[in-house]
């Protein structure tokens, strides 16, 4: 049996405080109806009790956590000048479920159940609507529930011995009740002083949706060769998820699909040299029932080689080259080269003091390149700040590694992150 528990207070503040320019006399003035100022505290506590069993071939833990939660604060309401107050509290037990059967040391089965819990924003529950932003609107909801989500993960392993092979599968599947989510209302309202124009703004409300679901299944094959020189590796995953979300108060489903499988051989002509090549494809399709949203379809293709090689016993060099084909997205470099390089000189008669240095992106063409669609549309987010940059690093290692580990005879030394010293 075993009894653990954690409790947590934070302290939470912001101000902002906005002003405006005065057409007549050009001097800033505050505009007190734009501001936002609040200040909430959050105290979290969380009680597990687990009753574990260790057998021979069977592991089985199963318990249960109470997780108490409680958010309390104010916040500005601008439109009348005077602060808010809002508070929520929760309880909930949330079981936990682990079991494990092993046939052999080399093949197992697992099986996890755990739930976790979501609790809203601050800014979220506010009982008034937040006009810091004129243009989009936030209307708060203090009858939010938190939302919960369900997880199972299966996992299966096998390594055949004898031939050098080894399999793994897992699935994870989770669902989530109370989903938290937006329903955004896109307006047009009067300008002030005038009778003819309009603007366009957003509303936007929290509630909660159920029926979020996802599950991802991934797998992994890899053969060794009989002198362990060359290691074939095939891994991948599909993934589905399934969100319902408001939009116009209108109620519509968003699907994802994705397929990303990976071949990469690792080759080891000998002790001092690493050779990884590696070709991977990566799919990503994005499906919606609302009205004037088109799918979209994001395929990437990617080609590489890693590797690393030791000469003069104490010195090591190490490479990245990474080549990308993006389709499915405009306005950015969607053939981008990446190189990394690093070399390390060990230092000490136990080699445990090492100077590195590495270069990041040699060619400056690194994008981290992400589309989202949701019910205001279809966002491309296209960023490469900091991608190119070097580094210099003095690493010290004081761990003392017993034992004498021989190798044809002679004892092998280590170096200082615990890795043997192949002569």
């Amino acid at each position: 049996m075993e009894l653990s528990a954690n409790w947590s207070r934070r302290n939470n503040s912001a101000v902002s405080l906005q002003d405006t320019v005065d057409r007549v006399s050009g001097n800033l003035v505050a505009a007190p109806g734009y501001s936002s100022v609040y200040d909430y505290n959050v105290t979290d506590t969380r009680a597990t009790l687990d009753y574990r069993y260790n057998g021979t071939k069977v592991n089985l833990s199963i318990g249960a956590a109470a997780v108490p939660f409680n958010m309390q604060g104010t916040k500005l309401n601008a439109a009348i000048g005077e602060n808010a107050s809002t508070s929520i509290s929760n309880f909930r037990i949330i079981p936990a479920f682990r079991f494990a059967y092993s046939w052999s040391r080399t093949e197992r089965f697992t099986l996890t159940y755990n739930g976790r819990n979501r609790e809203p924003d601050f800014t979220q529950i506010q009982p008034f609507t937040d006009i810091s932003n004129p243009g989009r609107l936030i209307v708060g909801n203090p009858d939010l529930k938190p939302s919960f989500t369900n997880s199972i993960n299966a996992q299966y392993n096998n390594y055949f011995a004898n031939s050098k092979f080894n399999i793994s599968f897992g699935v994870v599947a989770s669902s989530v009740d109370n989903a938290i989510t937006s329903n955004t209302l896109n307006k047009t309202v009067p300008v002030s002083g005038s009778s003819t124009q309009k603007r366009s703004i957003s509303e936007t409300h929290y509630i909660n949706i159920d029926g979020t679901k996802s599950i991802v299944g991934r797998y992994s094959i890899s053969k060794q060769s009989n002198e362990r020189a060359v290691n074939l590796q095939l891994n991948g995953n599909v993934g589905y998820t399934y969100t319902p979300a408001m939009r116009d108060n209108v109620l519509y489903q968003q699907t994802n699909w994705r397929f990303d499988e990976r071949f990469g051989p690792r080759i080891t002509p000998n002790e001092n040299l690493e050779i990884n090549p590696f070709i991977g494809y990566d799919i990503s399709r994005f499906f919606t029932t609302l009205p004037g949203i088109n799918s979209t379809d994001i395929k990437t293709a990617s080609f590489g080689l890693t590797g690393r090689a030791y000469f003069f016993k104490t010195r090591q060099v190490n490479y990245d080259a990474t080549k990308k084909y993006v389709t499915g997205i405009t306005g950015a470099n969607i053939t981008p080269l990446i190189l990394n390089a690093g070399f390390e000189k060990e230092f000490l008669a136990r080699k445990t003091l090492v100077l590195t240095f590495n270069v990041y992106d040699l060619l400056h063409q690194n994008n981290y390149l992400q589309k989202t669609v949701d019910g205001n549309g279809e966002t491309n987010t296209i960023s490469n700040a900091l991608s190119r940059y070097f580094m210099v690093g003095l690493r010290l290692n004081l761990q003392k590694w017993s034992g004498t580990p021989q190798r044809n005879g002679q004892r092998m030394q280590r170096r200082g992150d615990g890795s043997f010293i192949y002569n």
